[in-house]
């Protein structure tokens, strides 16, 4: 039986060539996504999956509500939390602190590197985590100060096949660790990567005004705490006794007011969005959204399998007339189509996955991962393809199945099997599509609306042409030497140096309002900049005057802030020349006012500012303004100069341009997600309609060659077998519109500043996909209108 059925299935696929072609080419559309993102979103939950002890490790977290409400979250703690954990809480087994070591230079012999995944840690942490050592003690790797703990891929990149124990590398070019361990290489799927691991007792001491900050005293909250706890312990009564444990043992009286609780390591990756995380993470919302996504594009393929395969029911019913009479009964008749269907979309998948491998690695850049197609057959994975192709099955072969099915035999024979148009559930399908490609379509249009709203948005400021270098110790000491180097190149226009770069995320400090009682305070941002800060970006000064060298006694105790600041502060009118203090270590009086420029993104609203020059605290960035004429040039003359003052320094660029951009980073990847996804629905959902329009025509050969016969012309004729999907695309955007709308104003509540939803955008997309529609229809339409009417009534 079961042969017979196969049998059947080919030879019906084999006849109907071009029908059996757009439902396979919609099927392997519609799965391809369905594979990719499969493999997404498993890449995505399996993270930090393969630590043993996983369901017993957390991470504190703080939580504290700035002047304005908006709460900051942050995992920073000091370092003596740790020990303190371990020696009065008995539920806590053992305590690490983390710290990212940042871009740091290594090198042994003639091999020089610069590397990213340097980690502090204590050597605690590989009682917590299961990360293998495969050579060396995990007791005493990390024992020692001046030791060093590396990856198997990173002692094959610096040692080649020498034995790398015991060797010394050296870090930032004098200081001398002897590796003490080699580990097997930590999985991609981490929250935090690990090439090198470090003792934390080497995390250096931080200079301030007041002189220097200890990094182990209870003031300096500069590591991330793990912790396991016991396999019986209560953690949720564990958090509740945190705040007073604290209170009694932290002398950081502004931790302790903090809101404390406990992360645990499984929702790091997926749910955590801190201030400061060891490695950007990945978010729950996009797993669901792209899963939401791939659902409603395989919905449209078998929305397109279903109409092709009732549309074609008059075309089979005399085969299942026959079948009935031969004894066949419904349950067989079901087998027989469900069998059909199920072939297809094992040729389909088999296609998808094929495709999916070929564009694997554009999707890992998408999404920036490293996705492998390996993680299909794993257990997991498979089961849920299984489930899909199973689902495929049923929903897109059960209901022409039941309707074929269900013809009574006599009847067909007689050829009376009901009308050759489209049944209302049929037309619900097509309006179904035609809604959810429209939603694609309003989405790609909204987002790409916001994107040039942040493009064309008066941001106060001037970003372009500037090249940004990141500083560190190795120029900072000639950093006055480059600047006037530079200055004197023509095609510079402004030269400066800054802690914070305008237009990303500031660093703030709790101040006290002057004249106002003690527990009156105010979140600030911050930078320390130089004299050319305000020219170099354009920001215009509203009152007051700049900072100048030629008040060069008064530049440390001068400030200047921001018409955001003046009003939170309440002195909108009357700010210049009042005392403004940010600490004990620093006060001053106000001699300027600036027009608000957007600090950060245009996700947040514009925050409270204070802008200082401070010569002995941090400059991170060189700032340099140059001509758009000749910029390989200038970029060349300034690494050249910067290399012959600092031959040390490893000299990287890039525009600031870029770096704003790169704050939106996520609505271009959504602009480009809903672009690829919407082309796709509408690629399916025509593929359907061309082989639905391409059946009823042909159902209504005679129909046309009459209406010809008897004087209509081709294009009343086209209009008449085309204005059904007119009608269709309107009821679609009855349904669409609400939807796309309620979706896009929530989308767009996530910025302080966005884009307004008009009318028109939605009566564009709705002209776009009729304007589709129409094309794809119509050419059918046309055809069946042109062709000659003997043809059609020779058979008479």
């Amino acid at each position: 039986m079961f042969k017979t059925y196969v049998t059947i299935t080919l030879r019906n696929l084999s006849r109907q060539k071009k029908y059996a072609f757009i439902n396979l080419a919609a099927l392997t559309l519609g799965l391809v996504p369905v594979i990719l993102i499969l493999l997404y979103v498993q890449y995505e939950l399996s993270f930090d999956r393969y630590h043993k002890k996983k369901d017993q490790i957390y991470r504190v977290v703080n939580e504290t509500t700035g002047l304005f409400g908006q709460k900051f979250l942050s995992p920073m703690y000091p370092s003596p939390l740790a020990q303190t954990m371990v020696d009065k809480l008995p539920e806590v087994v053992s305590v690490t602190r983390l710290q990212d070591g940042g871009s740091r230079e290594l090198e042994y012999g003639e091999k020089k590197f610069v590397e990213r995944n340097l980690i502090y840690a204590d050597r605690e942490i590989f009682d917590i985590f299961s990360f293998e050592i495969v050579k060396g003690n995990p007791k005493t790797a990390l024992a020692q100060p001046q030791s060093i703990v590396l990856s198997e891929a990173m002692a094959k990149k610096y040692f080649d096949d020498e034995e790398p124990m015991g060797k010394f590398l050296k870090l930032d070019g004098f200081r001398e660790l002897r590796v003490t361990g080699v580990l097997k290489n930590v999985p991609k799927q981490s929250h935090f990567l690990v090439d090198f691991l470090v003792p934390a007792s080497l995390m250096g001491r931080s200079n301030t005004r007041a002189g220097v900050l200890d990094p182990n005293s209870w003031g300096f909250a500069n590591f991330f705490i793990y912790f396991l706890v016991r396999q019986d312990a209560d953690v949720g009564q564990l958090e509740k006794k945190f705040p007073k444990f604290l209170e009694t043992y932290s002398s950081n009286q502004h931790l302790n007011r903090a809101r404390h609780f406990f992360q645990p390591l499984s929702d790091i990756h997926l749910y955590s969005h801190l201030s400061t995380e060891l490695r950007p993470n990945g978010d729950i919302n996009m797993v669901y959204l792209y899963a939401s996504i791939a659902v409603i594009i395989l919905l449209v393929g078998c929305i397109s399998y279903i109409n092709l395969a009732t549309i074609r029911s008059t075309e089979r019913a005399k085969e299942v007339g026959m079948r009935k009479v031969c004894g066949a009964n419904r349950s067989q008749l079901i087998m027989q189509f469900l069998g059909e269907s199920t072939v297809l979309t094992l040729l389909a998948t088999i296609m998808a996955i094929y495709i999916s491998a070929l564009v694997l690695p554009y999707f890992n850049s998408f999404v920036e991962s490293e996705i492998e197609m390996g993680i299909l057959i794993k257990g997991q994975s498979l089961l849920w393809l299984f489930t899909v192709i199973a689902l495929v099955c049923i929903c897109s072969g059960s209901y022409p199945a039941l309707v074929l099915s269900a013809f009574e035999p006599v009847m067909v024979l007689k050829g009376k099997f009901g009308n050759a148009k489209p049944s209302h559930f049929k037309t619900a399908l097509v309006i179904a599509q035609c809604a959810f490609s429209m939603l694609f379509i309003i989405m790609v249009l909204v987002v790409h609306k916001q994107l040039a709203f942040f493009r064309n948005n008066d941001l106060g400021l001037k970003k372009d042409p500037i090249v940004v270098i990141r500083l560190d110790g190795k120029i900072t000491a000639n950093l006055e030497a480059v600047k006037t180097e530079l200055r004197r190149y023509p095609n510079i226009l402004h030269v400066s140096s800054v802690s914070y770069l305008a237009n990303q995320s500031y660093t703030q400090r709790r101040l006290k309002i002057p004249g106002q009682p003690d527990d009156a305070t105010i979140d600030m941002c911050y930078s320390n900049v130089d004299y050319d800060y305000l020219d170099l970006f354009e920001i215009e000064v509203m009152a007051g005057r700049k900072f100048s060298k030629d008040f060069p006694t008064a530049v440390r105790s001068s400030f200047i802030l921001n018409e955001t600041a003046t009003k939170a502060l309440g002195w909108k009118e009357s700010a210049i020349g009042r005392e403004f203090s940010d600490g004990p270590n620093r006060k001053g009086t106000i001699i300027g006012i600036i027009k608000d420029f957007h600090l950060e993104s245009l996700h947040e609203p514009i925050k409270p500012l204070y802008l200082f020059i401070d010569p002995d605290d941090s400059y991170y960035n060189l700032c340099v303004r140059i001509s758009p004429n000749k910029i390989p040039e200038t970029i060349a003359f300034i690494k050249a100069t910067i290399g012959r003052i600092a031959p040390n320094f490893a000299f990287n660029y890039r525009f600031y341009d870029e770096i704003f951009d790169q704050q939106y980073r996520v609505e271009q990847k959504l602009g480009r997600l809903f672009s690829i996804f919407a082309a796709l629905a509408v690629t399916i959902a025509c593929l359907g309609l061309f082989g639905l329009v391409s059946l009823t025509t042909a159902q209504r050969t005679k129909e046309i060659g009459i209406r010809k016969v008897l004087g209509a012309s081709p294009a009343r004729i086209t209009t008449l077998l085309t204005r059904d999907y007119a009608k269709w695309v309107f009821l679609a955007s009855l349904i669409a519109w609400p939807l796309a709308w309620y979706g896009a104003n929530k989308w767009l509540q996530s910025f302080a500043y966005r884009t307004n939803l008009n009318w028109e955008l939605f009566v564009l997309s709705s002209a776009l996909l009729l304007g589709i529609v129409l094309l794809t229809v119509g050419y059918q339409a046309f055809r069946a209108a042109n062709a000659n009417p003997v043809v059609a009534l020779r058979y008479e």
